[in-house]
């Protein structure tokens, strides 16, 4: 897939690739829930291509939480780096990106998981639609502990897999808002 810079429009590669997808994790500090995340991730029925998890110079102990999470998952590696490379979090989010390989890419929050059938239901929509630039769901709030909270507050725009031109997208957008979160974007 090949971007224009941000606010440039983008050019997708539109070719006949099959689905592929690298789940990025850019970690810093949150060893008390890599665990869950990375868990959630590996034991998918559907799991991605890769499983790239960014260490961004972690003072607790994430680098250990992580080498054993993905011990025996050769899909799975783990990246540290030589500094810190700041912004929140985009620096090590932007590396993750340098390095994923897939056609799509899917950001991870450390302290986030997914639910299972979550990459299988990815799979099925945009094997569905190969055309399609991007996928998105509804995402669940969820307290420290995992306990689900609620829905996110985002406007609902279909309740099964729909294709939307890029028009309509922007045309939803300026009439109901935007709907599509970070952590089911890909």
């Amino acid at each position: 897939m090949e971007a224009a810079p941000a606010g440039r429009g983008s050019t997708f590669k539109q070719d006949n690739e099959p689905f592929s997808l690298s789940v990025i994790v850019p970690n810093r500090n949150d060893a008390q829930y890599l665990a869950r995340c990375i868990g959630s991730v590996v034991t998918q029925d559907v799991p991605p291509d890769e499983l790239i998890i960014l260490d961004d110079v972690s003072t607790d102990n994430s680098v250990e939480v992580i080498s054993e999470a993905i011990r025996g998952y050769p899909f799975a590696r783990l990246v540290i780096n030589p500094q810190n490379l700041g912004g929140g979090g985009v620096g090590n989010s932007n590396r993750g990106l340098t390095l994923a390989k897939s056609k799509f890419v899917y950001f991870l929050g450390a302290n986030d998981f997914v639910l299972p059938g979550f990459f299988a239901k990815i799979k099925a929509g945009l094997t569905t639609f190969p055309h399609a630039g991007l996928w998105s769901a509804m995402v669940w709030l969820a307290d420290e502990d995992g306990n689900y909270i609620r829905m996110h507050p985002s406007p609902v725009v279909a309740l099964s897999d729909q294709l939307f031109s890029p028009v309509e997208c922007r045309e939803m957008m300026r009439s109901i808002g935007n709907w599509l979160t970070g952590q089911t974007t890909v």
